[in-house]
């Protein structure tokens, strides 16, 4: 009899969080069938698992070379015990420390999607939860009250130097469009930025310039080195769009089929468009998505557009 079942995560933070509430897949996956992240598919019975067989000890087993991905199922109270491995970048070394790892530490275990598959006529699907602590929920429920679930989540300085850096004013604006068009306040997510970049204009900086952001308009909810990735992942799982750079929350947010606006390189761009076009198989997505190397006034009608349509 099984008495300890495993499941993993692989990848970076996005990648982890996409599998973990949608399944396993790759970036590709995201825009051809609404699904991104490497690891086990049915994260989504474990609560059924875990309330049929409530002795049963599960472990996730977390590789990633961002050490928050493990904090994404910490606080889960379905989960005995977390495990990270650091992060390897070829997929079949990976699965073989897996199995090294498990065939060290777990005496009697199975794989989460096998055991899931030999009984599948008892396990029901639930729609995966972000667990927060108790600080966390503390800021979670102000800010929902605040806004009364309703707001927009802005992502804009992750992985400022190779994707795109923009002036705050390009966010302000279109912080503010969204305001005055749907009356709903942007929460702006992620850490200060102190180091040097080139913005796409050319001006070199060096200052904290998403908290120069967050006091410019009272339209914008500052949570800048206040919120955790998964507080983060909470509110994109919840929030009428989700606007950034290529980052974790942004590929989230267009996992779950949000109305999402990605700001990147050009390169970047032309890259997942012609996935994008090429490779959807609904038109839900298709209609969501902005990828763009350049946040327009076209851009800016659109976005507001989806989140009218939504609300």
């Amino acid at each position: 009899m099984t008495n300890s079942i495993y499941m993993w995560l692989y990848g970076g933070y996005g990648d982890c969080t996409c599998a973990y509430l949608n399944g396993g897949g790759g970036i590709k996956n995201i825009i051809a069938e609404g699904k991104c992240g490497k690891g086990s598919m049915h994260w989504d019975k474990l609560v059924s698992i875990k309330q049929i067989n409530p002795n049963i000890i599960t472990r996730a087993i977390v590789m990633s070379g961002n050490t928050a991905s493990a904090s994404l199922v910490s606080a889960n109270p379905y989960i005995d015990e977390v495990v990270r491995i650091p992060t390897l970048r070829n997929v079949n070394t990976v699965n073989a420390k897996v199995k090294e790892y498990i065939l060290k530490h777990i005496t009697s275990h199975k794989d989460l999607d096998d055991f899931v598959r030999t009984n599948v006529q008892n396990y029901k699907q639930k729609t995966n939860e972000i667990y927060l602590n108790n600080i966390e929920k503390d800021i979670y429920n102000r800010i929902i009250k605040e806004t009364n679930g309703k707001y927009v989540v802005i992502h804009p300085y992750a992985s400022i130097k190779t994707r795109k850096p923009v002036h705050d004013s390009k966010y302000i604006k279109l912080a503010e469009k969204i305001y005055e068009n749907t009356g709903l306040r942007s929460i702006v997510l992620g850490g200060s930025f102190n180091k040097k970049a080139i913005l796409t204009d050319g001006t070199q900086i060096n200052s904290t310039i998403s908290e120069d952001f967050c006091y410019k308009s009272d339209k914008i909810i500052n949570l800048v080195n206040t919120s955790t990735l998964p507080l983060g992942t909470k509110f994109v799982s919840n929030a009428a769009c989700v606007i950034g750079t290529w980052s974790c929350h942004t590929t989230v947010g267009m996992s779950l089929c949000k109305p999402t606006v990605i700001y990147t390189t050009q390169k970047a761009t032309t890259f997942l468009n012609k996935i994008k076009v090429r490779k959807f198989k609904k038109g839900a997505l298709l209609n969501k998505t902005f990828i763009t190397d350049n946040i327009t006034d076209q851009i800016i009608s659109k976005t507001i557009s989806q989140i009218s349509k939504h609300m």
